[in-house]
């Protein structure tokens, strides 16, 4: 997942981490720091933007609205 600054059209970091590729991402409703990625490995990963970690990884279905 790159994490782009589209004002200043470049990029700011890359989170890695799913072994296929990625279908969907969203952001948290009030934390624009926290973001969801699923992967077409079956895993969905919770990214903490502020230190460009992996908070959380899991496998299983997830609907993403």
């Amino acid at each position: 997942v790159k994490i782009w600054d589209v004002q200043e059209k470049k990029c700011l970091g890359v989170l890695t981490g799913h072994t296929g590729s990625v279908k969907s991402f969203c952001s948290h409703p009030t934390n624009s720091d926290i973001i969801v990625s699923c992967s077409r490995d079956g895993s969905f990963r919770l990214w903490d933007l502020k230190c460009n970690s992996n908070a959380k990884n899991r496998h299983g279905e997830v609907s993403i609205r």
